[in-house]
């Protein structure tokens, strides 16, 4: 009955809402140094302020291991590896990795404002426990497109690994076509994406599916996602021409 379903649900919510998480839009950090924090962070209280201190309690300890070596999996993408913190004066550390071309040490703040944004969202993926539901605002601000492609990427083998969901709300076609890419090459299967379309209309916004066919490609189009550049792009084109 509809009571017993409630009553059913009721129970259950608890536990499927502690695998529910937030991950806003970030803007990386600038600092060298941190302070040493005064605990290991549960998943709940888990973000992306705090993503660094997480990674200084788990990086020696026991039954961390997995999660370490998934961050330093996605550092490899990006020339870096054996990510570790370091005692700094004033009860502070800092977090450093190795750069695999030059062969040297680099801090966090010396690695770029993109992939240091990215880095602690990785974190967080490689963190939270199996199975969760990870909602993220905008991963694409202050990436480079590349970048942007490569976290698309990056988020089926996250998937496959922690077995999560995740809900993004993004205004990135490099995000969009980086997946897109993935289900044309057979890299990602298309029962494997949603793409969700939500349109401002006068006195709402309205949400609509949009197919994606096997072939990688949405077969309603995209309206109005990609006007913007179009229209410069024409605009450079005539003006080029005209030149």
């Amino acid at each position: 009955s509809g009571i017993s379903e409630v009553e059913e649900f009721s129970e259950k919510f608890p536990r499927i809402a502690k695998k529910i998480f937030f991950i806003p839009s970030y803007r990386g950090t600038h600092k060298s140094f941190r302070e040493v924090p005064s605990k290991l962070y549960e998943p709940a209280e888990a973000d992306l302020q705090n993503a660094l201190d997480i990674l200084y309690f788990i990086r020696e300890r026991a039954g961390y291991e997995h999660i370490i070596k998934m961050i330093n999996d996605f550092l490899n993408w990006y020339g870096l590896e054996d990510i570790r913190t370091l005692p700094a004066p004033e009860k502070r550390y800092e977090v450093v990795m190795r750069d695999t071309k030059l062969n040297i040490d680099v801090n966090i703040s010396q690695i770029g404002f993109g992939l240091n944004q990215l880095l602690p969202m990785m974190i967080l993926l490689s963190y939270y426990p199996e199975e969760s539901l990870v909602l993220i605002e905008q991963p694409e601000l202050h990436m480079h497109p590349r970048m942007q492609v490569e976290f698309a990427e990056l988020l089926p083998e996250i998937v496959k690994r922690k077995r999560h969901q995740i809900l993004i709300e993004t205004h990135s076609e490099h995000i969009i076509f980086g997946l897109l890419n993935l289900i044309a090459k057979k890299e990602l299967d298309v029962s494997d994406i949603n793409v969700f379309y939500v349109r401002k209309e006068e006195k709402a916004a309205k949400c609509e599916k949009l197919e994606v066919t096997e072939e990688g490609t949405v077969k309603e189009g995209l309206p109005e996602f990609f006007e913007a550049d179009i229209d410069i792009l024409v605009e450079w084109m005539r003006a080029v021409s005209e030149g």
